[in-house]
């Protein structure tokens, strides 16, 4: 998650950076400086972190139970412990 957020920001700071402010030192870093400048390209990866953002959300809280907490599924009913002493 916190991969995705970092991704988030740095995209959206390349997005603002006028193209004399990068000094182009490989060829990676050129390729990804060109998608950034792209608004359709840069609106599309927004979109699809997103709807990886929920989807790793709702896979955490099923794994976590958190989800069954929230929902009620978690039995309400706890077994009671008897009082009687049982002699061997």
């Amino acid at each position: 998650m916190g991969l995705l957020e970092g991704l988030m920001l740095a995209v959206l700071a390349l997005e603002k950076t006028p193209p004399e402010g990068i000094e182009v030192t490989a060829l990676a870093s050129s390729g990804l400086y060109a998608h950034t400048r792209n608004k359709a390209t840069v609106w599309r990866f927004l979109c699809g972190r997103q709807f990886l953002v929920v989807i790793l959300d709702f896979v955490f809280h099923r794994l976590t139970g958190f989800y069954g907490a929230l929902c009620g599924c978690v039995p309400a009913v706890v077994p009671r412990r008897s009082n009687a002493v049982s002699v061997s």
